[in-house]
């Protein structure tokens, strides 16, 4: 059974086991702790019971930056992240928010695809945004309006 919930300090530590699955990122559990609060809306996926997705969204005023979204990659390319992004989506316009960003490494074609179907489009380069094993890399800005 799939639930999406409100992420808590309870669910950190399963939710930075996720993220080191990732070798790009450089979470770690104080940067999670530290987008929480008031102008945070985070949010978890299970999958009977076990925590397999999670999103971390920064709310100012009437607009919304995702700023990390994670499926575990066991639990990839099944439809997880489509429902948690669409949940996401859905409580965001409920709250009144009018555009939701994002930026995703120009390289992260599945990523980009993603969003697209999703209707997230380009909106912006940003050049040499993303620090790499070889220099840099551009990030692409995306935004999809959810009014």
């Amino acid at each position: 059974m799939i639930e999406i919930f409100s992420l808590t300090n309870d669910q950190i530590d399963q939710v930075v086991n996720i993220e080191q699955c990732d070798k790009l990122s450089n979470w770690d559990k104080k940067t999670f702790i530290i987008h929480t609060g008031k102008k945070y809306f985070n949010l978890c996926l299970s999958l009977n019971k076990t925590i397999v997705g999670f999103a971390i969204t920064q709310v100012i005023i009437d607009e919304a930056s995702l700023l990390k979204i994670s499926i575990h990659p066991i639990y990839q390319r099944r439809g997880y992240g489509s429902k948690l992004l669409e949940y996401l989506i859905k409580k965001l316009q409920q709250r009144n928010i009018f555009i939701i960003w994002l930026e995703v490494r120009i390289s992260n074609f599945p990523a980009i695809y993603f969003y697209e179907k999703l209707g997230f489009n380009c909106v912006h380069r940003r050049l040499n945004y993303y620090k790499t094993v070889n220099g840099y890399e551009d990030a692409m800005i995306m935004a999809r309006s959810i009014i």
